[in-house]
């Protein structure tokens, strides 16, 4: 896989196509900070991929954002959303919190991201990393509209994103943990390249978001040229 050029300064441009012929569709990213010169000014994260964009979140999306978390499956898989959004403003003070943190590119660090269409810029879904508590390893996290899903849509973001943790880090892999029960995200995480691991029963502790007692870890290797 050739290597994904992750940076740009204000004006300028560089893009790859970071998968060897044969291997899925390329997707082409954009990703704009002022890091690769370290030249201390506003950055921004803007991941473009072909149906996709990956962007802060601003508090336009914020109805967007509300409306979503209290979809089915998302208040039941990961409903701590659904339970400290009870309305749109309510919101506010997450992404304003997120907006600090636009300098950063430390995947340790707990980060989320809006997922938008590129023509309309509408906010669709989520992705995002951090150091899961309980496993002390970087976890990746998303989630998407139900009227978005079956487009390709997430696949293309969790990709984007995984790429994206791996240039701007040395970390070895990324996990994901999925509730058992759990079955389309767990093709998607299969979809993304993230192998299954092992199922795990934690035991004087139920894993945050979960509704079943077991949940599927997987992980995703930096991979070398």
């Amino acid at each position: 896989m050739g290597k994904l050029v992750a940076f740009h300064r204000s004006g300028d441009t560089l893009e790859t196509q970071p998968f060897a012929a044969g291997v899925a569709a390329p997707t082409r990213y954009v990703i704009q900070s002022c890091l690769k010169k370290h030249v201390r000014c506003e950055k921004c994260m803007r991941i473009v991929a072909h149906h996709v964009v990956i962007r802060d979140f601003e508090r336009k999306d914020a109805e967007s954002l509300h409306r979503i978390v209290h979809e089915r499956d998302i208040v039941r898989f990961m409903r701590d959303w659904s339970e400290h959004s009870p309305s749109p403003e309510s919101l506010y003070r997450f992404i304003d919190w997120l907006q600090t943190q636009k300098d950063s590119t430390a995947v340790r660090e707990n980060k989320r991201y809006a997922v938008a269409l590129p023509d309309t810029d509408e906010m669709i879904g989520m992705v995002g990393m951090g150091l899961e508590d309980t496993l002390n390893e970087v976890e990746v996290a998303y989630f998407m509209s139900e009227k978005y899903r079956r487009h390709g849509y997430a696949s293309e973001a969790v990709s984007a994103l995984c790429e994206w943790c791996f240039e701007v880090s040395d970390i070895p892999y990324l996990v994901l943990t999925i509730d058992c029960a759990n079955v389309p995200s767990c093709k998607l995480a299969e979809k993304c390249g993230f192998e299954l691991f092992e199922k795990r029963t934690p035991i004087g502790h139920k894993q945050p978001n979960m509704e079943s007692d077991s949940y599927y870890y997987y992980r995703m290797y930096r991979k070398h040229d």
